[in-house]
This record gives structure tokens, C-alpha cells and sequence, in this order.
């Protein structure tokens, strides 16, 4: 049985109970053995009261007596809960008790008066969050940052990150069970001898109290360790641009080279590992690769750690067999691009164990691609695909499998409200699970270039979470910087609204969980990502996350 004690808030009560039946069969039994009288007092067991309860904390509680109890817990000499039952379990929220020394006492007295009390010293703190950063996202010249507030915009906490595992505390009371989480990358350009470039990234969402945020695993990220010259003969070099690339998660291109008969690739990569070498379709050569499958051409090779050069010609980089005809909408012209990645087996979605496959970009406003062939090549199992374009002022991006890739875009609508106050979306699109603003920043002058932009991912669909307070920089960050353009809120310009649909995910924190473990796009075989952007400014004043919605953590998964 679980009871929830209204009154009393930073208690949350659960008590599990043996079955009605088990009692009722033990009555039956022992229905003359009637105790006369007990003068022993009950015994009191509770695991769980640690030295320092800093999060939600279950505490066991196993009375032992021979006639019935009643069991009281009491903080500060205030009755929290009462219960019949000999075994039962309390949740503990500090957050709503002053941090600090302090103590619980249990008491339990049996139907004939016998008492037993126990006292429970603990230490109260407010732990907000766990993060967890590794050397891996650690950068020359970098500052990071959290800073978080409650759902009506008071700070509780600011704390400039260090390598290992950090814990932020707040000395308020709180009395939400989530709070709002700001991550700060800063950037002051010192590393640039030729410009004094400094970029600001923010990154905001709603998150339960006292959890871990995982930092990048970097321990099966390793460098590949062997190279590779593979010359394409045949294939000329035009344009200072390779027509070929090799890209995968275990190897890549590191110079291209060559002249009017043959083009070489330096390719990283792992000893016996294949790696296939594709159609470019960024490359600077007229016509640009348009899509279709006589003009995709491709090989795989898997060669041994000693071999420093291996020979390609022209005539063994062939076409795919099969290939999936995908038609395209209409789309603004000359703003479409469409990505595949291939994979070879289930495990390697979880591992990100991917083989770029093809690319095709559509950059000419005077034409209109009406249809691209996807290859299909023996070696994979399963494709993930991504398509991004702009219709009608909107941006749309999508991601999926060759089952569920949904390439038409989405008929939903978002605006948003400001006031003195915050912010407020307005929109009633039940497929949507998450709405996000994007604020953004840039000013120049000479060799001065910075940038600062701020997303705000909180809002979830419904009426309780479509708004936002206006927060601004701690005082502690701003001090950091030296130049007076990052140190307000007030100079941001609000320039698109995102709204986000997660086929396999339910609930705001499952996916925002996903998100800030730096899994921004969990993938499997079935799930499926939709995401459709509301531009705020003009074509010509288009922010960066207008022009690549997919690089808009490209901050936080790079540090």
C-alpha cells in the first residue's frame, strides 16, 4: 500500500503490506492462540538514515512485536506519518528541510502500551545534479558552466565545472521535484593569433532533481592507429576536390591529392576494418553528383596494418546493385540535402558503429530534384537515413529507417508570446513532444567575430510547460568575460522556434535524459525523429541553426 502525506511535503510515504489473504489465512490458523498480555516493547529496524541525506532516500522500516503496533515517524517533533503496518518504506525529500543537522525519531507502541522510540541523526543537504565531465570534453581555452533555477526563475546554484565529477548544492528550500538546468560554454578566442574570435553557447532544460548526467564516454573512442595512401587511377583530381570520400566511425580521409589522371586518398584507419570509398557529392566539380544511381559509384576494401598504399582503378568502382527510389517533395528550391549512413549489424546502433554511404546536396536555386536513388550495397543490414529542406520560409529535418523515414513535412504550428516576464509557446500539435527557442547573437568588426546563442529546450506539450522565465548570466560567468556583448540576456534576438516529435520515446524527461547524456539522436532499426522549425527572422538574417538544425549541440558534444 503506498500513502502519499499531503500535509506534509518533503515526506513521501510508501508502505507495502502483506497480502489481505496471507492475514486473513493467518488468523484462521492461530485464531485461539489470543495473547493475555506483552510486556515486551516492540523492536525498531530502519535501514536507510545516512549520515547525509542529499536526495530522494528510501528508508526501510520492520517493526517486530507479537500484538498489533502503531508506528509514528516524527521530524522535529512533528507527526509525519502513522501506520499499522510492520514493515513499510519512506521516501525522504530533503529539499523541503532546511539544510543542516536534524533528526528523525521513530515510535511504535503495541496494543498493550508497551513504546519503543529510535532517533535518526542526519545531516540535510540539497543536491541538484551530478555531471560528470570527462578528458574528453575538455578544451584549450574553453569555460563550462551550470547554473540552475527554479520553474519561477530564482537561482539556486551557479558552478564552474572541473574534469571529474562534479556535485551542485543549493542552500534553498525547493519545493519542485525539477529544476531548470542552463549549461555555459565559453569560448575567449585566445587560441587564435589572427583573429579574436569568442563564442557563447547555452543550452537549457527542465531536469529532475539529484540525478547523474553522464559525461561522453570517450574509453572505445580511440584514434585510428594505421594510414593509408589509395590512389584512384583514372579518376582525375579537379578542382583541388577529391570526387571520392571514405568516412566511417573507424576511419577517414586526412589529405587528398592528385592530379588530371588520378586521385589519392590518405585514409586513417584500423587494421583489417573495411572501409568503403563512395561517390563525393560535396565535391567542386561540374555537374555536382545529382542523386541518381548511374552516377553513385563505390568499392570497400580492408586493408592489413602493414600496407601503407594500395591501387584502385577506375573500372572497380561500380554502381549499386540495388538501389530504393525515394520521390522527393517540393521543396524552396535549391535548399534539400539528404544523408545515409549504413550499418552492419544491430549492435552497432548502440556502439555508433556507422559507415557513411551517400550524400546528395541540392545548392542550385534554378533546379529542382524530383527523385534520389538510395544504394543499397550487400555489406549492410540497416540504413539510417536524414533528409533536411526548406518549404514555404519553414525548415524541416527528419530521421529514420528505410521503413519509417517520414519525408513529408509536417503540418504543425508554434508561436510564441513574449512578455516582461517570459516567454510562452502557442501551439496544440498532439503528435509533438518537446518545443524548444533558439535566441541568437552574432556582431563583427575586422578580425572581431562573436557569437552567442542560447537554446531553451523546457517546453513540453500541454498546458503546464509551454512557459518560461527570462533568466539571466550569473554575475559569476560574467565576470569571466571580457567583452560586455555576452554579458546580457537582453540582446539576444529570438530567431526560430523548434518543435520536436520522438516516435519511441513517451515523456519529456525520457527523451531530454537521452538528450543531455549527449545521445541526441538515440537511434534503433524502428524509431523514427521529426523536427520542424519556425524561422522568427528573415531569409537574410537566418541564424546558424536555420542553416544546420542538426549541429545545433555541436557546442556541447564537441567539449
Amino acid at each position: 500500500m503506498k500513502t502519499r502525506l499531503f500535509p506534509f511535503l518533503f515526506l513521501l510515504i510508501a508502505i507495502n503490506s502483506c497480502s489481505k489473504n496471507d492475514d486473513s489465512n493467518n488468523e484462521d490458523q492461530h485464531e485461539d492462540d489470543t495473547i493475555v498480555n506483552d510486556e515486551q516493547a516492540p523492536t525498531i529496524e530502519a535501514n536507510g538514515f545516512l549520515d547525509v541525506i542529499e536526495t530522494f532516500t528510501e528508508v526501510s522500516v520492520e517493526i517486530e512485536d507479537e500484538s498489533s503496533v502503531s508506528t509514528k515517524i516524527l521530524h522535529n517533533g512533528i507527526e509525519l506519518v502513522t501506520s499499522a503496518e510492520k514493515q513499510f518504506n519512506v521516501t525522504i525529500n530533503p529539499y523541503e528541510i532546511e539544510i543542516g543537522a536534524t533528526e528523525f525519531v521513530i515510535t511504535s507502541v503495541d496494543e498493550f502500551g508497551n513504546e519503543t522510540s529510535r532517533t535518526f541523526s542526519v545531516e540535510i543537504k540539497h543536491l541538484l545534479s551530478i555531471y560528470d565531465v570527462t578528458e574528453g570534453r575538455t578544451v584549450l581555452n574553453n569555460s563550462k558552466w551550470v547554473f540552475v533555477n527554479s520553474g519561477d526563475g530564482q537561482q539556486l546554484a551557479v558552478k564552474q565545472l572541473a574534469l571529474g565529477v562534479n556535485k551542485i548544492y543549493t542552500d534553498e528550500i525547493v519545493e519542485e521535484e525539477e529544476a531548470i538546468f542552463t549549461e555555459v560554454i565559453y569560448d575567449d578566442g585566445s587560441s587564435s593569433s589572427d583573429f579574436d574570435d569568442k563564442q557563447l553557447t547555452l543550452h537549457t532544460t527542465r531536469r529532475p532533481l539529484g540525478i547523474l548526467k553522464p559525461g561522453f564516454n570517450t574509453s572505445n573512442i580511440t584514434e585510428p592507429r594505421y594510414e593509408i595512401e589509395v590512389k584512384l587511377n583514372g579518376v582525375p583530381f579537379e578542382n583541388s576536390s577529391s570526387g571520392y570520400d571514405a568516412k566511417g566511425y573507424n576511419y577517414g580521409i586526412t589529405e587528398v591529392s592528385g592530379d588530371d589522371q588520378q586521385t589519392t586518398l590518405s585514409i586513417k584507419h584500423e587494421s583489417d576494418s573495411p572501409i568503403l570509398i563512395r561517390t563525393n557529392a560535396l565535391a567542386s566539380r561540374n555537374p555536382f553528383f545529382d542523386g541518381k544511381k548511374e552516377n553513385y559509384k563505390y568499392t570497400v576494401i580492408s586493408p592489413k596494418a602493414n600496407e601503407t598504399e594500395l591501387q584502385i582503378e577506375a573500372n572497380e568502382l561500380v554502381g549499386a546493385e540495388d538501389n530504393i527510389q525515394l520521390t522527393l517533395p517540393e521543396t524552396d528550391q535549391g535548399v534539400i540535402s539528404f544523408y545515409r549512413k549504413g550499418y552492419i549489424k544491430t549492435q552497432d546502433f548502440e556502439n555508433n558503429e556507422y559507415f557513411d554511404v551517400y550524400n546528395v546536396s541540392n545548392f542550385d536555386k534554378t533546379k529542382q530534384l524530383d527523385y534520389i536513388d538510395l544504394p543499397v550495397l550487400p555489406m549492410f543490414e540497416y540504413y539510417v537515413n536524414e533528409v533536411n529542406y526548406r518549404k514555404n520560409g519553414l525548415v524541416y529535418y527528419s530521421k529514420g529507417s528505410d521503413d519509417n523515414l517520414d519525408i513529408n513535412m509536417p503540418n504543425w504550428q508554434a508561436s510564441v508570446n513574449e512578455t516582461d516576464l517570459g516567454y510562452e509557446i502557442i501551439a496544440n500539435n498532439p503528435e509533438v513532444d518537446l518545443y524548444a527557442l533558439y535566441f541568437e547573437k552574432i556582431e563583427s568588426e575586422g578580425n572581431k567575430f562573436n557569437v552567442k546563442s542560447w537554446y531553451i529546450e523546457t517546453f513540453e506539450e500541454g498546458e503546464d510547460y509551454m512557459s518560461f522565465p527570462k533568466l539571466e548570466i550569473p554575475e559569476e560567468i560574467k565576470e569571466q568575460m571580457t567583452d560586455n556583448f555576452f554579458k546580457t540576456f537582453s540582446n539576444f534576438e529570438l530567431t526560430a522556434i523548434s518543435a520536436m516529435d520522438y516516435e519511441a520515446y513517451d515523456s519529456y524527461f525520457e527523451i531530454i535524459n537521452k538528450n543531455v547524456s549527449f545521445d541526441y539522436f538515440p537511434y534503433t532499426d524502428v524509431e523514427k525523429y521529426r523536427m520542424l522549425l519556425f524561422p522568427l527572422v528573415s531569409e537574410e538574417g537566418k541564424s546558424m541553426l536555420q542553416r544546420f538544425p542538426w549541429e545545433r549541440y555541436s557546442s556541447f558534444k564537441n567539449h
